[in-house]
C-alpha cells in the first residue's frame, strides 16, 4: 500500500515508520496546485529524500528483525496529496495546458 511519495519497501512494508510531508515545488508546478510530498527526518534534520544512512539503517533493522517488525494494518485510503496532485494535473490538461503550469498554452 502506497503511503506517501516516495515510498521504499522491504517485504511489502514501508521502511520508514513515520510520514512527514512538506510543500513540494516540483509537484505543485506540475499540478498547478499546492502539493505536499514526503519528507524524512533523520537525527533532527528534515530531508526531501532519504539519506544513504537512513536507507541503510532501515534495511539493517529489517534484516536483524527477520521480518518480525510489528506493523499495524489500517484500512487503506488514497493519500490526500496524491488526489490533489492528479486532480490538479488533470485540470491543467483539460484547460489546454501542456506546460504543466495551469495556463492555456496548448
Amino acid at each position: 500500500r502506497f503511503v506517501s511519495s516516495p515510498t521504499i519497501r522491504i517485504n511489502g512494508y514501508d521502511i520508514f515508520s513515520t510520514v512527514y510531508e512538506n510543500e513540494c515545488g516540483c509537484c505543485s508546478s506540475i499540478a498547478s496546485e499546492s502539493v505536499k510530498c514526503r519528507a524524512y527526518e533523520y537525527e533532527g534534520e528534515v530531508y526531501d529524500v532519504p539519506t544513504v544512512e537512513m536507507v541503510s539503517e532501515s534495511i539493517l533493522k529489517q534484516i536483524e528483525s527477520c521480518g518480525d517488525i510489528k506493523r499495524v494494518e489500517n484500512k487503506y485510503v488514497i493519500p490526500e496529496n496524491l488526489l490533489t496532485f492528479f486532480e490538479g494535473k488533470e485540470r491543467s490538461r483539460s484547460n489546454g495546458c501542456s506546460c504543466g503550469k495551469g495556463c492555456t498554452c496548448g
